[in-house]
């Protein structure tokens, strides 16, 4: 397991350890914003990580082979290899693909090789400092995986909730991407957001995905919801109890073993007002969190 003396935010420490999943293994390091390398063992896959987020992931099918695959001839190919430098880099500054289809097959590259790191857990990890690489990155986030790794074959569902994930670099965007990105608010669900877009249903959940796998949009805070499970403190002589009936009647059914999703559809609350009553009551320090901590503190940095 990771140490828990590890630093925070950028700063990656030298050091081996163990996992019992891929997903396990990046947790730490995404949600602290590393930026270094990880390492995987026996494969040797690298993970580069850069502000939080897998930039690329390499050792698993050769950059080139995908790009081949994709369309790229191999005339093409032997040139930006005969230039100094990385390929990717070799490959933009000769014109031969644009950045949008170099961080596409990067995309692929790094999904196949965690989607080989799931199939073969690795023994050990070896983490390293290590600056970043350079642009364009893949730029797949924690929640991004999370999503990913719940529906692998980009069935997401009808209710899922969605939000802008941050970006810290430009991106180029097809129409049908655009007509789909600009409906997101981290409230809608994936049905409101393809009804309001007025595109294909196949079209825009495909839309959807692309846009997940590539970082741009990442699950809401509101998706958290049924991993949050949390009980009443015992009274004492300085509280008073809500004002609001609806808040009253959402106290009592604050078990300690059923889900906040599942009390929020018992109750037929709306998301949002549920978001809020729950937030509220966390911040005065009346409920007990049994489950769902980092679900949690994303919902009080959103309401």
């Amino acid at each position: 397991m990771l140490s828990p003396t590890l630093p925070t935010r950028s700063g990656v420490p030298a050091q081996d350890f163990t996992a019992a999943t891929i997903l396990e293994a990046l947790q730490k390091p995404l949600l602290e914003g590393w930026t270094g390398r990880l390492m995987a063992f026996p494969s040797r896959l690298k993970i580069h990580l850069h502000a939080g987020a897998i930039s690329a992931v390499e050792g698993h099918r050769p950059l080139g082979q995908l790009l081949v695959q994709g369309g790229l001839s191999e005339t093409q190919l032997a040139g930006a290899l005969a230039q100094p430098g990385p390929l990717g880099q070799s490959l933009l500054q000769g014109g031969y693909l644009s950045e949008a289809q170099l961080q596409q097959a990067l995309t692929r590259q790094a999904q196949g090789a965690l989607d080989e790191l799931r199939r073969d857990a690795p023994t050990f990890y070896s983490s390293r400092p290590q600056g970043p690489l350079p642009a364009p990155h893949v730029h797949l986030t924690l929640h991004a995986l999370n999503t990913l790794e719940r529906h692998p074959q980009g069935a997401l569902p009808d209710h899922a909730i969605l939000r802008l994930a941050q970006h810290d670099r430009p991106v180029n965007l097809c129409r049908t991407s655009w007509e789909l990105l600009r409906w997101f608010n981290g409230r809608r669900t994936l049905a409101r957001v393809m009804e309001l877009s007025a595109l294909a249903p196949g079209e825009a959940r495909n839309a959807a995905q692309h846009l997940v796998q590539h970082g741009l949009l990442e699950p809401s805070a509101i998706a958290g919801l049924p991993m949050i499970v949390a009980r009443l403190k015992p009274a004492t002589e300085h509280r008073q109890p809500p004002a609001s009936i609806r808040a009253n009647l959402f106290l009592k059914h604050l078990n300690g073993e059923t889900s906040m999703q599942k009390i929020i559809e018992r109750l037929n609350y709306p998301l949002e007002e549920a978001a809020l009553m729950l937030t509220g009551l966390y911040r005065e320090g009346v409920l007990d969190l049994l489950r769902g901590q980092h679900e949690m503190q994303r919902l009080l940095e959103e309401y």
